[in-house]
């Protein structure tokens, strides 16, 4: 247990209405009338308190798992055993799930995982998570409960690990990006020099991690806004490509400026602008070496179609393409363009975007059964014709047009 740990208990002059929720009025009544304390901890306290919106309720229990999804089950709640070996069951309440995990403290961790032991102490439950605004407990009632100074450190604007931060990070080494990711945030008193540091000596140790649990966070911290200082800081100590599994990658600082120009945008489109001078094989690689779904590597790849297919909007093979990935793809294609960039011409591919949508072809299959073709391979090859001749066109020729040229095929075959 850490030393400087000083218990703070604040009454919150303002109370989160989702506090006066049935459901969360209902779930605390069975818990104490099992004597179970509980308390709302991490994201949804931090958030409360920086006026964010609250989506997902984490709870700290003071009993062990079985015991408490027992006394659940026993008031008539639907509980799910999400995690017991971790000490965490999600109870479900008009199709509202909330997480409640027992007080733990860590008794073995190899950097990765953690052996952790079940406890009643709510101090060793905070000294154990990462950093102090994360160790803030809320009780029901509205009170704060405050062990390492974390509603200070939030309302300064400062993400300050709990005690040791190469403890912390030898403990688990994700904690090294999560350090970025809660800086980018909630940061506004610049890196500490001396937290850097520590943190160069850790990314060596970055691939040893899950990569699903790299792109967790990455992709976490790529919706973040105005992120280019927390980029800039990563750059500096070697961690992009370390994220990659040492995938070499260099990453400018031109780069990096580009990315606080697109403030919306997904974490996908984001990451290719960051890499905007990857090829599609590049990307290919990226994408493997960050496991992606392969929706997310058929969109990922689909961002670096060579730029020159889209320098003229009338060729033939710019409606081939067109019609394959469809406009919102195009959409994110012309918005990276146009950041990246200087020739422009840009606005003019996401107008026509916009305008055009996706283009539906006009026939069917039975279209071509009717002209006389028997069903077979050779209904799908004279309606391909067709529709080559319709891309070809921009989309423009209308299905009276195209049956008059599938008639003309049809005979010919």
């Amino acid at each position: 247990m850490l030393s400087d740990a000083v218990l703070v208990t604040t009454k919150l002059s303002m109370r989160p209405d989702w506090l006066d929720d049935p459901n969360i009025l209902r779930l605390f009544q069975v818990l104490e009338a099992a004597s179970i304390e509980g308390r709302f901890v991490g994201g949804c306290v931090r958030d409360f308190l920086v006026g964010r919106e609250v989506h997902d309720f984490d709870i700290a229990v003071n009993r062990d798992p079985e015991y408490v999804m027992k006394s659940l089950e026993a008031a008539g709640l639907r509980v799910i055993p999400t995690g017991l070996s971790h000490g965490t069951i999600t109870a479900v309440l008009d199709h509202v799930p909330y997480e409640l995990t027992t007080l733990r403290k860590d008794v073995e961790t190899d950097g990765r995982h953690a052996v952790v032991e079940f406890t009643d102490d709510w101090q060793e439950d905070a000294a154990r998570r990462d950093f102090t605004m994360n160790a803030l407990y809320m009780d029901v009632g509205g009170t704060l409960y405050d062990y390492f100074g974390g509603w200070d450190d939030l309302k300064d604007g400062h993400v300050r690990f709990v005690g040791d931060p190469r403890l912390r990070m030898t403990e688990d080494a994700l904690r090294l990006l999560r350090y970025f990711r809660f800086s980018a945030r909630y940061e506004r008193q610049g890196f500490d020099q001396n937290v850097l540091a520590i943190c160069k000596e850790f990314v060596s140790h970055l691939p040893r991690l899950a990569t699903e649990r790299i792109w967790q966070e990455w992709s976490k911290l790529l919706t973040i806004p105005k992120i280019s200082s927390t980029l800039s800081a990563m750059n500096q100590i070697g961690m992009f490509d370390q994220m990659y599994r040492k995938m070499p990658v260099k990453v400018t600082d031109k780069d990096i400026a580009f990315l606080d120009q697109l403030n919306g945008g997904n974490p996908l489109q984001r990451l290719a602008l960051l890499h905007g001078h990857f090829d599609q094989k590049e990307a290919r690689q990226l994408a493997n070496a960050l496991r992606f779904s392969n929706a997310e590597k058929k969109y990922f790849i689909g961002l670096y179609t060579p730029r020159e297919i889209f320098k003229d909007l009338s060729n033939r093979m710019f409606f081939q393409v067109y019609n394959k990935i469809g406009p919102d793809l195009v959409r994110d294609i012309a918005q990276l363009g146009q950041i990246r960039d200087e020739d422009g011409g840009w606005d003019k591919l996401g107008c026509f975007a916009e305008k055009t949508g996706q283009p539906e072809f006009p026939l069917l299959g039975r279209d071509v059964i009717n002209m006389g073709v028997e069903a077979g391979p050779e209904v799908g090859q004279i309606l391909q014709k067709v529709e080559d001749e319709w891309i070809g066109s921009g989309f423009q020729i209308d299905r009276e047009t195209c049956l008059s040229r599938l008639e003309k095929i049809a005979k010919k075959e």
